[in-house]
């Protein structure tokens, strides 16, 4: 299958260069600027707390890969309390790639940074891959590809490293989407596969993906419908597991399924061993804990690492947050110009209809998803949810923005596509509307300014640490 196949005409009509060109671009960026800062200069991102201790985490995987520590679950850094891997994210899901740079003799403090490269790099290809699949041209894909991958929001939490790998989360959507647009087994089981992975890989975003997850659920069947060909189709798949079968079709359908047992009997054992484990230690977090954390409405406006934002935000704005660092959840003045440019193609219509039902589902989503997760005052709907089994250890629910900046890459997406794809009908939109050259320039620059906005707030907010003896 080929990354153009189901895409709209425009998204056709791109050139192999155009294709392949714009995401080398944004990954070649990425390449040349975790060289710069951090191999050549010998340093690692992040600071003596939470990095160190991934590292560690790491660090111990690779060793115990290899034969040298006895037990996988008790790391000897808590030494001599068992099951201290469940403490904080194992990264069982991504610790082989950090495996891989120490197998081919690489220092463990530079392991660690082509980690976090790869993390980054992996959510821009799945965010990117996904984008064209639900048929958006390779320029809205790219752009919304790098706004989710190093939204500000990530970058503000690049200290937390077991934050970065974020692949599951537009593979996850993508095959939601397939499955209840056509009832087929195979996205369903991929499905099982990719989230089972994005937990493996980070907990805190398996979980919240879940959340995501659901909205979209609801918000397709409410926009769509789902027909009772659909149901048919996922019966029949189902029942071609069940009887004699040879070909393609039945050769994918085992390959899946076996993935996704695969995935599920790991993703069960890592909860299991967090319930179990937690039990154990009398683990948890109470409600004083979770709602300083909890996203209030100014959460939205606050971007610390950007000098110039923090003075108009406390100009204008000026409330204060406890735990302020974990609410930097500003998307940034550029990516929140597109979003507005989304939003109005979409109520415009000038998008096809069918990237438009898909805009608009994101933009329920999202409505959903913040009225859960935000505190007026006192007052959430996420309390119900933090007393849930295993909800009642995510601390961080702020953190849940780096999830919804999917849905906001679609919805800026389809916004870019408006204007690609015919004249805008809002006036606002007119002049771009006639201009072709405009329009991709205009786009361009806007793509090309969030760059470098989000690099500038790298460079500040990144705290390292030498890698001398390492």
């Amino acid at each position: 299958m080929t990354p153009t196949s189901g895409q709209t005409p425009l998204a056709r009509a791109w050139p192999p260069l155009a294709l392949y060109g714009l995401p080398a671009i944004a990954l070649a960026i990425l390449a040349i600027f975790v060289a710069r800062k951090f191999l050549l200069a010998g340093v690692a991102p992040g600071d003596l707390g939470d990095a160190r201790f991934n590292l560690y985490v790491l660090e111990h995987t690779f060793h115990w890969l290899r034969g040298d520590v006895p037990s996988y679950v008790s790391p000897q850094i808590f030494y001599p309390f068992p099951g201290s891997l469940f403490f904080s994210d194992s990264h069982a899901g991504t610790a082989f790639v950090y495996a891989l740079f120490r197998a081919a003799g690489i220092s463990k403090f530079s392991s660690f940074t082509l980690w976090a490269a790869v993390g980054y790099a992996a959510t821009f290809v799945a965010a990117y891959w996904t984008l064209l699949r639900f048929g958006f041209a390779p320029l809205s894909a790219t752009v919304g590809a790098v706004i989710f991958a190093f939204s500000l929001p990530s970058l503000a939490q690049i200290g937390h490293a077991q934050l970065i790998y974020r692949f599951g989360v537009p593979l996850a959507v993508l095959c939601l989407w397939r499955l209840l647009e056509t009832g087929r087994l195979r996205h369903m089981l991929w499905l099982v596969i990719w989230t089972g992975w994005q937990i493996l890989a980070t907990v805190y975003i398996g979980i919240f993906l879940l959340i995501l997850l659901a909205a979209v659920a609801v918000f397709f069947v409410v926009v769509n419908g789902v027909t009772r060909a659909q149901i048919a189709q996922l019966r029949s798949d189902a029942g071609a597991l069940l009887r004699p079968f040879s070909g393609a079709r039945f050769a994918s359908l085992v390959v899946a399924l076996t993935l996704a047992m695969v995935a599920t009997v790991a993703t069960a054992a890592l909860l299991y061993g967090y319930q179990a484990w937690g039990a154990r230690y009398g683990l948890g977090r109470g409600w004083a804990e979770i709602a300083s954390m909890v996203p209030q409405p100014a959460s939205y406006f606050i971007m610390d690492a950007l000098p110039y934002w923090s003075a108009i935000y406390r100009a204008v704005i000026g409330v204060e947050v406890p735990m302020r660092h974990e609410h930097n959840m500003f998307m940034g003045v550029g990516a929140s110009c597109l979003f507005i440019v989304g939003v109005a193609a979409v109520a415009a219509g000038t998008v096809a209809p069918r990237l438009r039902r898909l805009a608009l589902v994101m933009l329920l989503t999202l409505a959903a998803v913040v009225a859960l997760t935000t505190m007026i005052g006192d007052l959430t709907l996420y309390a119900a949810l933090a007393t849930l089994p295993g909800l009642n250890s995510i601390r961080g629910v702020t953190r849940i923005v780096l999830v919804t900046m999917f849905p906001v890459a679609i919805v800026i997406a389809a916004g870019m596509t408006g204007l690609m794809e015919s004249r805008p009908r809002l006036p606002a939109l007119a002049v771009l509307g006639r201009l072709d050259a405009a329009r991709g320039l205009g786009a361009l620059a806007l793509a090309a300014a969030f760059v470098a906005l989000s690099r500038a707030v790298w460079t500040r907010s990144i705290r390292s640490y030498t890698s001398a003896g390492g």
